[in-house]
């Protein structure tokens, strides 16, 4: 009797282990190379330094989209998905080093990069090493531009300028002013675009321009008046905007006065302190957006941060929820999409499937064109509290 139990005890073990062995086989490719099941997601971010403020937060989003898509199943093959950091800590210097850290610990995307020169310095790495980069709104423009694999998911830029048309033609009237700074090509390329989109929905602009070091703006606030304008759209840069809205006060300037996202700003609120100016200016995201997907994610977000102290710590130490958290969270998220479209973690196949790769983002729809840059369908509406010195949410505004 005890050699027949000892027969079956023995038969049990074995097909147990035959078992085993058939369930944890190593899926191999074309190749008959073992397939790594673990696609890690390199984050790319300013987690120390002069910088760090927005690259914390910017993690942040990534890591919490992370908690709640860690597995992705493609084909007959189920990959876990980790994050792996690279600390570019605000400087170009240390940024080849900490890109070329996150190719060595075997990343198949990257997410993040910040500032011109860092996240051209690392373009060339990433780039050479064959690996796809999501950019968020610190990407530099040329690092798109120059780059097959460099993609950016940041709504700001010229869609800004249809965008705040768009809004402005439904509220305000017909009839717009486009005050841009000559040769600056930021104040151009925002004045083109709001002026194609303004005027393919059947209203009408007259334009002027200004020199650099300009310290007189009140004959274009005549000129505004003069044309029958409804609105001023003003995409100039920051350090133009204390003397041009000190001086439009003082001519009591009562048109509406629309501008780029650059204008979303400490000093902007602090130069509009007191005036009765009337200031609006897009942005990529605000938690207090009143789409379901954004509202969903602030709630969210907001919950996760007040269960775990170390993030919140690192948020800053409160539960606000900024761009900077949404972009990294979408991100992450856009990555996930390509993987799937990709039907695997070939970085090659990653960046082939970029092209075309839409994703129903928490800051919009976001659509990866084939240049690399993206399309998207709305950003939120902010407007200036003069006696507060604050931007209250309007609305989100799709546009066209």
């Amino acid at each position: 009797m005890r050699r027949i139990l000892a027969v079956i005890l023995a038969v049990c073990l074995c097909a147990a282990a035959l078992a085993g062995c058939g369930k944890n086989k190593v899926k191999k490719d074309e190749n008959g190379d073992p397939i790594d099941t673990v696609i890690k997601i390199g984050v790319f971010s300013a987690l120390t330094g002069e910088d760090s403020d927005w690259g914390k937060k910017e993690a942040l989003g990534a890591e919490f989209a992370n908690t709640l898509v860690n597995t992705l199943e493609t084909g007959d093959i189920a990959y876990t998905i980790e994050l792996r950091y690279g600390d570019n800590a605000s400087s170009a210097g240390t940024a080849s080093a900490a890109a070329n850290g996150l190719v060595t610990e075997g990343c198949d995307v990257v997410i993040g990069t910040n500032t011109a020169d860092i996240s051209l310095a690392a373009a060339d790495v990433f780039g050479g090493a064959g690996l796809a980069v999501i950019g968020t709104p610190k990407l530099d423009p040329s690092a798109v531009e120059s780059s097959d694999s460099v993609y950016s998911i940041s709504c700001l830029g010229p869609f800004e300028g249809a965008v705040t048309a768009a809004y402005a033609a439904g509220r305000y009237g017909t009839t717009a002013y486009i005050l841009m700074k000559n040769g600056n090509t930021a104040s151009a390329t925002l004045g083109e675009s709001f002026k194609n989109a303004f005027t393919a929905g059947g209203g009408a602009v007259r334009e002027g321009g200004y020199q650099d070091g300009t310290t007189d703006f009140s004959d274009y606030f005549d000129a505004a008046v003069q044309a029958g304008a409804a609105m001023i759209f003003a995409p100039i840069p920051v350090e133009d905007t204390g003397l041009f809205l000190a001086q439009a006060s003082e001519q009591g300037v009562a048109l509406p006065i629309l501008a780029g996202s650059g204008w979303n700003n400490s000093e902007v609120l602090e130069a509009a302190r007191g005036t009765s100016l009337d200031i609006s200016v897009p942005a990529g995201f605000d938690e207090r957006i009143d789409t379901e997907a954004g509202a969903g994610f602030v709630t969210a977000f907001k919950q996760w941060l007040n269960d775990k102290p170390e993030k919140l710590a690192d948020n800053g130490g409160d539960d606000a929820v900024l761009p900077a958290s949404a972009i990294g969270y979408d991100a992450y998220m856009a990555a996930v999409e390509a993987i799937k479209k990709a039907g695997g973690a070939k970085p090659a196949d990653i960046i082939a499937a970029f092209g075309g790769t839409t994703y129903d983002g928490v800051s919009g729809t976001i659509t990866l064109d084939a240049s690399g840059s993206a399309v998207c369908n709305g950003a939120c509406i902010l407007h200036a509290d003069t006696s507060g010195g604050s931007w209250s949410y309007v609305t989100y505004q799709k546009a066209g």
